[in-house]
């Protein structure tokens, strides 16, 4: 039997632009998105009995639905499929990265699943085949197959290499989460669709390096009218300056150096004691250049 520990770190989105609606009901995005040194982690342990096990199973979410068994059920049928026979597998989940913050965590755990178990069951699928099977299971997926810090178009499926690197990051996780439908259905969607250009992108990629906030979330607008005491938390958190990861509900700054995320985390730690702010977590985390299972698998 063999076992194997992998990461499956989260993601910020350092901007998201809506582009347009498709004729499926889902928006086209432009973003940047980046991954960060938090990550949950998930133990893989071959077994004699063919079954797929996850562990331990999340409150609310019927296994059936769980994107790790999803994945793993994927992989497992493709395997059947070419004849090629596949052991049962237990995986136990350590869950750090919150749900509905906006962070990726589902997506992440999805992809890790797929490329730890490509390597176990040495079904020797390109990254591009996982990316494929990785999209119909979640529009972010495609991206933690990669890992690059990438331009995001599309519903998640097209992936442009973004240079931006080295940046630190201060993420405030609130002590409530959002559920993306929510947002993505509210009447107060910035619906100002359009397509960047590629000056935009070049500004965007110039601000970015610096730590300077370029464009936008255009799902800001929703979410602080449906949860005002987000809108509270950046107003509060000023002049340090804060925008939300992806449909949030979490929260980050942008800094070129540890030392300086390290000091505004201080700045706030004190706000939060003085104002009685809803933040259940503060931490600082570092870009990372390429996907940590790299270093595993």
């Amino acid at each position: 039997m063999k076992s194997l520990l992998v990461p499956a770190p989260a993601k910020l989105n350092l901007f998201l632009h809506l582009a347009g609606r498709r004729s499926d009901g889902y928006h086209n995005l432009e973003s940047v998105f980046v991954l960060i040194d938090y990550c949950d982690y998930l133990q893989f342990e071959t077994t004699d009995d063919h079954q797929i096990k996850v562990l331990p199973q999340i409150e609310g979410v019927p296994t059936e639905d769980n994107l790790i068994f999803k994945a793993a059920s994927t992989l497992q049928k493709l395997a059947n499929e070419r004849s090629i026979a596949t052991p049962g597998v237990r995986i136990n989940l350590t869950k750090n990265i919150p749900m509905g913050g906006g962070l990726g965590g589902g997506s992440s755990d999805c992809a890790s699943t797929l490329m730890a178990l490509n390597y176990l069951w040495d079904l020797n699928l390109s990254e591009e085949q996982l990316r494929i099977i990785g999209l119909k299971l979640g529009a972010d997926v495609p991206f933690f197959i990669g890992g690059n810090t990438s331009f995001i178009q599309g519903i998640g499926e097209e992936l442009h290499d973004f240079d931006v690197d080295g940046l630190w990051f201060l993420v405030i996780e609130p002590d409530f989460s959002i559920p993306t439908v929510e947002i993505f259905t509210h009447p107060d969607l910035n619906r100002n669709y359009r397509s960047l250009s590629s000056k935009e992108l070049e500004d965007a990629k110039v601000a970015l390096s610096k730590a300077y906030f370029w464009g936008s979330n255009y799902l800001e607008s929703a979410a602080f009218k449906i949860y005002p005491q987000l809108q509270n938390i950046v107003d509060s958190a000023y002049p340090i300056k804060l925008r939300m990861s992806g449909s949030g509900s979490c929260l980050f700054a942008m800094f070129l150096s540890e030392a300086e995320a390290i000091k505004s985390l201080s700045d706030l730690n004190a706000l939060i004691h003085k104002l009685s702010l809803p933040i259940r977590k503060l931490s600082v985390y570092k870009q990372l250049s390429k996907h940590p299972i790299k270093d595993v698998l």
